[in-house]
């Protein structure tokens, strides 16, 4: 990744999720660069990608180094399989800016 914060495409990605499993992300900014103090960062859930509430949302812990996200598996397993979630970025300016660097579906990794 060589583009400036904020300035990458959106890429779709799966977000897996295992029953009984804690979720732990850790997401760090290009190489020779860092978050900006303040930076934030969400993953939000919906039901309906295009429309509707947002049926839960995780943050991040952000440092200038990385974006950390953790959930404990009675907090994962609430989310079905199939569910649309994107991933975003706010980056401290005036106004803020709002950034969302991934989206996609959730898989869940399991016996059937």
């Amino acid at each position: 990744m060589t583009e400036p914060l904020g300035k990458v495409d959106q890429e779709e990605i799966k977000l897996r999720l295992t029953r009984g499993q804690d979720f732990q992300q850790i997401i760090t900014p290009p190489e020779y660069e860092t978050f900006p103090p303040g930076t934030t960062a969400r993953i939000d859930f919906f039901t309906e990608p295009t429309k509707g509430a947002v049926i839960a949302s995780w943050p991040a812990v952000v440092t200038t180094d990385k974006a950390v996200w953790r959930q404990e598996s009675e907090v994962a397993d609430l989310i079905a399989a199939r569910t649309s979630f994107y991933l975003y970025f706010s980056f401290p300016d005036s106004p803020r800016v709002d950034y969302c660097r991934f989206y996609g579906k959730v898989e869940r990794k399991q016996p059937r």
